[in-house]
């Protein structure tokens, strides 16, 4: 099934373009012949360079396993961030990387506790080696946790800097979330917890 994605001047997959079913055969996306009324709609509306709340630069197709039988598939939003399209509108895989919070690295989706208001640290490092740029950048974002507004990462070396965070109140669960270019997002969660 086919799908299709726009993408900025930066390479960020911003939109995704879906048909139920997939496009039709001979009427894809990036034919300006096609008279199926969704592809029209598309054309008229995302054309390249037209600017919404991005520039749209160019758009990239993506044949998904999906089997066109079922109708819609989960593979566009999984697809969209796990991959960025680099400056010839290729769609290129995201390096892998890991979350460490205060030294420890953290899985995707964990929750971790710490004391209420306890200071603690989180950045990015890299799997495999040699396969995130320096100068890769992230961001991090979350429910007040952060020591002043939002947490900027870079990428030197392998592993970004440091972000400074406070845990939340006693009781309160507090998400924090990463994402970048070239970052597969990923998230946490911190419980300000302390028995008594």
């Amino acid at each position: 099934m086919r799908h299709y994605y726009g993408y900025t001047p930066a390479g960020k997959l911003w939109w995704t373009f879906v048909h139920t079913g997939g496009f039709p055969a001979g009427c894809d996306l990036d034919d300006p012949n096609c008279t199926d009324p969704l592809v029209v709609h598309l054309l008229a509306n995302y054309g390249v360079n037209q600017t919404h709340s991005e520039t749209l630069q160019g758009i990239v197709k993506y044949d998904c396993p999906c089997d066109p039988e079922v109708g819609i598939c989960d593979c566009p939003p999984t697809k969209r961030a796990l991959t960025f399209s680099d400056a010839d509108g290729v769609m290129v895989d995201k390096p892998v990387t890991e979350m460490v919070i205060s030294g420890s690295v953290v899985a995707t989706d964990a929750t971790i506790t710490k004391y209420p208001s306890q200071v603690f640290t989180i950045k990015l490092q890299e799997v495999t080696p040699d396969s995130m740029p320096d100068g890769a950048t992230a961001t991090v974002y979350s429910d007040e946790m952060l020591e002043t507004g939002l947490g900027e990462l870079t990428f030197t070396a392998g592993a970004t800097n440091e972000v400074t965070l406070r845990a939340p109140a006693q009781g309160v669960t507090g998400n924090i979330f990463i994402d970048g270019l070239m970052i597969i997002p990923s998230r946490a969660f911190v419980k300000g917890y302390v028995t008594t």
